[in-house]
């Protein structure tokens, strides 16, 4: 034979080495390639490769060790922040909600009106009985029934109206006053109107009352408000209805046969009602 045996050349280990003048493809193995020498002769992994692995491994997102051990690093920030979260939240919630506390229960309260009197100048018919011109006094009581907080009522701010079955007769000014809590003031305002001329209808209904002594007259009265608690202010609306029932427009101190009035305050909670 050409082919030297496997044996014969053990420089080369298990495989056949062919002749010089034989053609590798004419070479026939033996037996199976066990050299390890033969392995070492194949390409290693890419360099690259392992470089890439590494770096797998080194990311923590990858690493299920790293990842573990920085869920667990992270979980006592999450919960000191929400711990700060909610110790913020709830004193919001109390220096928010004591001043609302202590405004309903030691807060104002609508100041109460109440008609005392009325006084005539000269007769409401001053021309004719077609013509009606007014100048009165209304005298009313005002009480601030909080016990705590005191208020200041706002004159260049106020007005109040008198009328005659919707019909406007007279205007005027409210004027400011300063008042304690638990405390009753009287307060004159004076009231004055031009002369109108009355429909036909409305004219005989306010002779009919006036004979009958019966006269119903409504008052109103808006002004501004300004609740004074120490350091705490607080400013509101104030809406006064009366309805008031006189005996005659004629005398001077007409009599007062009913009196109501209707009290309502608007912060910026809904309207307080007395």
């Amino acid at each position: 034979m050409d082919m030297e045996s496997p044996k014969q050349n053990p420089k080369h280990g298990y495989y056949p080495i062919p002749n010089n003048n034989q053609p590798f493809s004419a070479a026939k193995i033996l037996r199976p390639v066990k050299n390890p020498r033969f392995a070492y002769n194949v390409a290693p992994r890419s360099t690259s490769l392992k470089d890439h692995r590494r770096r797998l491994l080194q990311n923590p997102a990858n690493n299920p060790t790293t990842t573990t051990k920085t869920n667990s690093a992270r979980h006592p920030n999450k919960y000191k922040f929400c711990m700060i979260a909610s110790i913020i939240f709830f004193s919001m919630i109390i220096l928010v909600g004591i001043p609302i506390i202590l405004l309903i229960a030691l807060g104002p309260r609508v100041p109460t009106l109440t008609i005392e009197q009325v006084s005539f100048y000269y007769p409401i018919f001053y021309e004719s009985p077609t013509r009606f011109a007014s100048l009165f006094n209304i005298t009313m009581k005002v009480s601030n029934p909080a016990r705590h907080v005191s208020f200041v009522f706002e004159g260049h701010n106020s007005i109040i109206v008198a009328s005659y079955r919707g019909i406007r007769l007279s205007g005027g000014v409210f004027p400011s006053f300063f008042q304690e809590p638990k405390e009753e003031i009287t307060l004159q305002t004076p009231m004055t109107g031009v002369g109108l001329v009355l429909p036909d209808d409305l004219k005989k209904k306010l002779e009919s009352d006036h004979e009958k002594r019966m006269v119903p007259l409504s008052l109103s009265v808006m002004g501004r408000l300004r609740y004074e608690m120490g350091f705490f202010k607080l400013r509101a609306m104030l809406r006064v209805s009366c309805e008031v029932v006189l005996d005659n427009l004629v005398t001077y101190n007409t009599n007062i046969v009913s009196s109501n009035c209707d009290s309502a305050a608007g912060f910026w909670l809904p309207y307080i009602r007395t």
